[in-house]
């Protein structure tokens, strides 16, 4: 069950005691042990210290345990399903975590349908001339990083042409750059590859020859993959009616994340994604108005993360009107849970 309670400026001390079988303690022994906690706050970030009006959150499975709070308070919790009883009248049970209000509340002149077509209308330039556009952003490109260490070791020596890339650049394979991947990975800060600073490696799945690949990125290409991201919604809605109507459940995960020995991080596309600016303190949108809140989507535990997404989508169900999840083994993952 999940239960939120309202903190009133407490510092919390956490004892908590299993005593009868549960997914956290298989055997019944009674045994300390932690609990998964949430703050869910204006933008709150995982496990802040507590403050005034903070909403904590606790994700359990049925079981018995007991809580010390600081300054002399205590709570006793019996969990049967749907039973508690609480000794404290400041506390209170009826709040549900929602998304953070700050950023997902509509503006004035917040016009859905004109947003739409100005998404549509870009979709249309771009892919009118592909051709062009192809040819300009590869100028583009090879203008900004004309002096990287790569192109410069092939001898396109500035050159920005198309034909001139095509005759003199070769077609690799990742182990071929390998080398110089490894060369930032260990810290090194010179323009190998791009002339922009590197920013964080993105992993591939390893599903392929069962090693993560790394890739190197760097901080304005965020940007490319939200405004890629925002495309998909308003062609969508062109033939399904009522994708900006309620809330979305939809189960939304992040993975483990590694350091280079030269410090930059290594982790997934969709987990670099998530924990950025662009999608923790996005702008109202009714598409991804969804029924978990960042912290249950920021959980670096997966099972306590389904758990309390799963939870979150039960306590709102009236208002959801779709599932789903970016890949179909996370929603059959949800489903069959």
């Amino acid at each position: 069950m999940i239960i939120t309670v309202d903190i009133y400026n407490y510092a919390l001390h956490f004892i908590l005691v299993f005593t009868f079988p549960s997914p956290y303690n298989p055997t019944g022994e009674s045994k300390a042990t932690s609990i998964s906690l949430l703050y869910i706050n204006t933008g709150s970030p995982f496990l802040s210290p507590p403050l005034l009006n903070h909403h904590l959150v606790f994700i359990t499975p049925s079981l018995s345990l007991s809580l010390s709070l600081s300054l002399s308070l205590s709570l006793s919790y019996s969990f049967k399903p749907i039973s508690l009883s609480l000794s404290n009248s400041k506390l209170h049970t009826n709040t549900m975590p929602e998304a953070p209000k700050k950023f997902l509340n509509p503006t004035e002149d917040y016009n859905l349908q004109d947003k739409n077509n100005k998404i549509l209308h870009f979709i249309e330039e771009v892919t009118k001339t592909p051709h062009e556009v192809q040819k300009r952003v590869l100028a583009e490109i090879l203008t900004r990083n004309a002096h990287v260490e790569y192109l410069q070791r092939h001898g396109l020596n500035g050159h920005t042409d198309r034909d001139t890339f095509k005759k003199i650049m070769p077609v690799i394979k990742y182990e071929d750059i390998q080398s110089d991947i490894n060369r930032i990975a260990n810290g090194d800060t010179s323009h190998i590859l791009c002339s922009k600073p590197i920013s964080e490696f993105l992993t591939s799945s390893g599903t392929s020859g069962g090693e993560r690949k790394l890739m190197p990125t760097i901080e304005e290409e965020l940007e490319r993959r939200s405004l890629l991201y925002s495309l998909l919604m308003p062609v969508m809605s062109q033939y399904v009616p009522g994708l900006d109507k309620g809330k979305g459940m939809y189960f939304l995960f992040i993975k483990s994340e590694a350091k280079t020995p030269g410090g930059l991080v290594a982790r997934p596309v969709l987990t670099s994604y998530y924990k950025s600016s662009h999608f923790k303190q996005r702008p109202y949108d009714p598409y991804t108005n969804y029924t978990s809140p960042n912290e249950t989507i920021l959980c670096p535990d997966s099972y306590q993360s389904m758990y309390s997404q799963l939870l979150c989508g039960l306590c709102q169900n009236k208002e959801v009107l779709r599932v789903g999840a970016v890949f179909a083994s996370g929603f059959i993952r949800a489903i069959s849970n």
